[in-house]
């Protein structure tokens, strides 16, 4: 219980720092988010679903983060975003959790995360949300051209991702891509095999993602 309260103050400076960027965040948010929170801790025992070092600081290290792409890039007019490798569920559960109204479709491959992802789906009643357990070179072709946003977080290089996830979107559409480290190589990488995109590079709010970490979006999207 005294965790959770932490806890739950922790998500508190964090979806203040949301509201004040003008982002509106549903009043059962804290409380989900805070299970959300429980959940993975739990899972974590199971299978990896983050760092087992990070256990202790989920919400700083890992849900700030999440958050971040918000900040930089407008989500608002998207109705249908697909979490690319979805792991545990971040950022894709938190974002369907912020965001109630818009659908959320979570791909993960292995087996025992796609199942925790189900069960976190029922857990927080997230009607918005699917789980898609298979690889990328599965999904069927109903997907292609279906999504706003196809957003993945430290799952491959950029390269790798638009091969995998380009047919997804519609058009107008984006990959947010949540990165680390040097972005050069990969960047010049992406644009030699793919010279029509478009790729611009965002930095995170410093109190939602320190700068010594030096974690940023790219943005890819066709002209």
């Amino acid at each position: 219980m005294v965790e959770s309260v932490e806890e739950s103050g922790e998500l508190g400076n964090v979806l203040s720092i949301l509201r004040k960027r003008g982002l509106r965040v549903p009043e059962k948010a804290t409380n989900q988010l805070v299970r959300y929170v429980m959940l993975l801790r739990e899972g974590n025992r199971l299978t990896q679903l983050v760092s087992r070092n990070d256990n202790a600081r989920l919400i700083s290290t890992h849900i700030a983060e999440c958050f971040a792409p918000m900040c930089v890039f407008q989500v608002n007019e998207c109705e249908k975003i697909l979490d690319f490798g979805s792991g545990g569920g971040l950022p894709g559960v938190p974002w369907a959790i912020l965001f109630p109204k818009k659908q959320f479709v979570l791909l993960e491959s292995k087996k025992k995360k796609a199942a925790f992802l189900t069960h976190v789906k029922a857990q927080l009643d997230l009607d918005n949300v699917a789980v898609l357990p298979c690889h990328s070179d599965e999904i069927n072709a109903s997907h292609n051209h279906a999504y706003e946003i196809v957003i993945a977080r430290a799952v491959a290089r950029l390269s790798k991702l638009w091969k995998s996830c380009g047919r997804l979107l519609k058009n107008n559409g984006v990959l947010l891509a949540m990165k680390g480290g040097d972005l050069a190589p990969e960047t010049a990488e992406l644009l030699n095999l793919f010279p029509r995109l478009k790729v611009d590079i965002q930095t995170y709010p410093e109190e939602l993602v320190p700068v010594d970490k030096n974690r940023r979006l790219v943005v890819v999207h066709e002209p």
